[in-house]
């Protein structure tokens, strides 16, 4: 439109031009979007956006990718086997060296949520001496990636002929060498048998 100033004449500071006129010695406050040539590169920027988002969750989703280590079942239900043949050995530190370092031992016998390696050790010092064996009575088994689920039913029998039946949980890790025991919890049945 002639005698219209173009966005390219008017200072920002000074003038406003509108559609049909400009208002010349009205002040207003500059804008980043004041004039076309800011708006299409801040819109230029701003479509970049997705892509830099994009970007970011890749680049952090492919640092915290693992592998997953492929398991059965069977594998599992053999975890517990290999706990029960240190079990039979009598000796507290072979019991031990199935737990990972950070799991929690919350046993059938023990009111004391066991922690550490060395209270793992003081449990099954008290409960080897009655000559434990288990069995499992009945079992459901969860897989993930590097994580597993045995929980269900077993019955220890003792030297003296007892035999205690629980409710059990282990759950297990994979710490890229073996399966470990990150938490064990084992509790008496609550109603008699």
């Amino acid at each position: 439109m002639p005698g219209l100033p173009s966005n390219a004449d008017l200072d920002p500071v000074h003038d406003v031009a509108t559609s049909s006129q400009s208002v010349v010695g009205l002040r207003r406050p500059s804008y980043p979007f004041s004039s076309t040539h800011n708006q299409k590169k801040i819109m230029r920027y701003l479509s970049f956006l997705p892509f830099a988002a994009f970007m970011l969750v890749s680049a952090s989703q492919a640092a915290t990718t693992e592998v997953c280590h492929t398991s059965s079942e069977k594998e599992i239900a053999g975890l517990f086997d290999r706990w029960n043949a240190s079990l039979q050995t009598g000796d507290p530190e072979k019991i031990v060296v199935n737990y990972a370092k950070k799991s929690v031992l919350l046993a059938t016998v023990s009111n004391k949520p066991r922690l550490t390696p060395d209270e793992k050790t003081d449990y099954f010092e008290h409960f080897v001496k009655g000559k434990p064996f288990g069995t499992i009575d009945s079992r459901n088994i969860e897989l993930g990636c590097n994580i597993a689920i045995d929980a269900g039913l077993y019955t220890f029998r003792f030297a003296d002929g007892t035999q205690v039946k629980a409710r059990y949980t282990y759950t297990y890790k994979w710490n890229g060498k073996q399966w470990l025991i990150t938490s064990h919890h084992s509790s008496k049945m609550p109603e008699p048998s």
